[in-house]
């Protein structure tokens, strides 16, 4: 898992495939908040393999990614963003790539989220 909650967060991952991805992401939170803080406002997650099958206690969450109850999941550049919002003003932005180490119970729950 991989998680960005600053501007440099987000330059360190320059280079990979999901980069822009996660750049435009993040700069539409920080839009949404001209004085954004990540503990108050929230934050970009990239999904990776090791996590799809554990308690994302890491995100303060109880569940696993099947089952985040989620706000809303679109499709954006070949990945589920899957947005949980644990009350007004908090936001976790999570994306998850549709590819093949996706196990079938996490794409469908994704999947009745769009």
């Amino acid at each position: 898992m991989k998680t960005f909650k600053s501007i440099p967060d987000v330059d360190r991952f320059h280079g990979h495939p999901l980069h822009g991805t996660v750049k435009s992401l993040f700069l539409s939170i920080i839009d949404d908040y001209p004085e954004y803080r990540p503990e108050d406002d929230g934050w970009v997650v990239l999904i990776e393999p090791g996590d799809v099958d554990r308690v994302l206690s890491d995100l303060d969450m109880p569940w696993r990614l099947s089952e985040v109850p989620f706000e809303a999941v679109t499709m954006i550049d070949e990945c589920f963003h899957a947005v949980y919002l644990p009350n007004n003003q908090f936001a976790v932005s999570i994306l998850v790539p549709d590819t093949d180490w996706l196990p079938e119970n996490v794409r469908r729950h994704l999947e009745s989220h769009i």
